[in-house]
């Protein structure tokens, strides 16, 4: 049997910091090591000995000692390119010094592995910019199809506790609360909204998520139309999808973006900025893209006011969902390890 660790550090990290939002990695990692169990693979979380197959998703202390490792003792490493350089910027204080760092150590690290796990040919592209030269193997992220789909009842519960009425139109974001995220933009438009009715219905906005050690606080006045939930546990996450009418994701800059997946597999419509990694998706039609405040609003009032826009626009979530349903994430993952393996 196939043994692999999926090396993250947070699990030394918890004893460390408090913190309650794990990011993407924490929530999908356990998910990949079900799944991959499934397939006869036996995966271990933060272990260092005794394994086939070093998987890393931290650039931090033990992802490099993992990397370090197997060279060492000849084992196949492959690094799973979750964190790029510049999503430093606008997260952490001192964002823009630590972002020239992060590249130096970028170069050393991921030219530690065999195979680099790229979630998005963007990804790719920025790493060969960066001087990584080992081989890259575009693997989305993969959204758990059977964990992330609309309910019925999930909904009831998620607007009662929100206090949505028939007549409230929801429109939510997840992420950290940091400008990267573009919480300042998301909270600007909610404004744009406020007091108003479109065709009768009022526009709610929600935007879950909170901030981490070492990431700069916002002063962040919210406006009487958006709720702020700084953490919802991930068992519940997928109701407030469902209770949900459009998914806003203003981010600057992403590796992949796991939330907008789990709201598209969910079945809601997703308005996205139309950054490079997401310009082919706003391009061939999976979601509504957009770049200034006006574009944004505009686009909300177009999904709210045309009932058949927005039935597109569900289809088309389902649609990109289904492209990047983890299932062939698992069949990618394996073919990668068993080369490794054979080679």
């Amino acid at each position: 049997m196939t043994t692999v660790s999926m090396i993250t550090g947070l699990t030394n990290m918890q004893k460390l910091i408090k913190f309650k939002n794990a990011g993407g990695m924490g929530t999908q990692v356990p998910i990949l090591k079900e799944k991959l169990e499934s397939r006869g693979i036996r995966v271990f979380i933060d272990k260092f000995r005794d394994v086939d197959i070093y998987h890393i998703h931290t650039p931090l202390v033990e992802g490099m000692y993992a990397g370090i490792k197997g060279r060492i003792i000849n084992r196949p490493v492959v690094v799973h390119a979750r964190h790029l350089p510049e999503l430093v910027t606008n997260s952490f204080h001192g964002g823009k010094i630590v972002n020239v760092m992060a590249e130096k150590q970028a170069r050393y690290f991921y030219n530690l592995a065999d195979v680099v796990v790229c979630g998005s040919s963007y990804t790719r592209d920025k790493l060969k910019s960066l001087g990584i030269n080992k081989k890259m193997e575009i693997i989305p992220n993969g959204v758990n199809r059977e964990k992330f789909k609309f309910s019925e009842e999930g909904r009831a519960e998620a607007r009662k506790k929100l206090l949505l009425g028939d007549d409230d139109f929801l429109v939510t974001g997840v992420g950290l609360a940091i400008k990267r995220k573009g919480i300042v933009d998301f909270y600007d438009v909610a404004r744009r909204f406020n007091n108003r009715k479109i065709n009768g219905m009022n526009v709610k906005f929600l935007w879950i998520g909170g901030r981490e050690f070492g990431m700069p606080k916002l002063n962040l006045e919210a406006p009487s139309n958006l709720t702020r939930l700084e953490y919802v546990p991930f068992s519940e996450i997928n109701s407030m999808y469902s209770a949900s009418e459009l998914f806003f994701f203003p981010t600057y800059a992403e590796s992949y973006g796991n939330v907008l997946y789990e709201a598209a597999s969910v079945g809601i419509p997703v308005l996205l900025r139309d950054i490079k990694i997401y310009h082919d998706l706003v391009e061939q039609g999976y979601v509504m893209g957009g770049k200034t405040l006006d574009e944004f609003e505009k686009n909300i009032e177009s999904i709210v006011s045309q009932h058949k826009l927005r039935r597109r626009m569900i289809k088309k979530s389902l649609e990109l969902a289904d492209i990047n349903d983890l299932e062939k994430t698992i069949d990618s993952l394996i073919k990668v390890y068993d080369s490794l393996l054979k080679g």
